[in-house]
């Protein structure tokens, strides 16, 4: 038997939910966790790609080239 089998139908549900609640908090704490790495590469993505680059004339903090 494994070590987790209980003679009882209740306990076994129980973990049953538990293992469900555990399988469903580690499927949040994955789609965060890439959700805010999304986030920051795509802000680092568009500071270098050209299609966000500032107008011509003027850097990214807004001071004209002379």
């Amino acid at each position: 038997m494994p070590w987790f089998y209980q003679e009882n139908l209740y306990d076994q549900t129980k973990l049953f939910h538990y293992l469900c609640a555990a399988a469903v908090a580690v499927a949040a704490v994955v789609t965060f966790s890439c959700s805010i790495l999304n986030i920051i590469t795509n802000n680092n993505l568009q500071q270098f790609s050209p299609l966000s680059s500032p107008p011509a004339g003027r850097t990214n903090h807004g001071l004209l080239i002379r």
